[in-house]
């Protein structure tokens, strides 16, 4: 998928997971890039990138983190259980 197919998925949860997947070089990147563990980057940052509202993606890193798939840190994004988060996107 490219970045332009994942900003056209109307899920709003699954755009975030796929942007964070996408982020963390575990989605659409080249195999020989290794996956990043923890983005350092804002809320508003993210937001942007998803193309989602601020308070939207507030909410969706809450529920994503209390299905303990991310962790969040001020700043920082963590990916604690990637193969969960890629099935959120798998089922669009």
């Amino acid at each position: 998928m490219t970045v332009a197919d994942h900003l056209m998925i109307r899920d709003a949860g699954k755009r975030l997971a796929a942007t964070l997947l996408r982020l963390s070089a575990r989605l659409g990147s080249h195999p020989s890039v290794a996956p990043i563990d923890r983005l350092l980057l804002t809320q508003s940052d993210l937001a942007d990138a998803a193309n989602l509202s601020l308070s939207a993606t507030g909410r969706l890193l809450r529920s994503l983190h209390s299905q303990g798939l991310i962790d969040v840190s001020y700043g920082e994004i963590g990916i604690v259980n990637a193969p969960r988060l890629q099935s959120l996107v798998e089922k669009c």
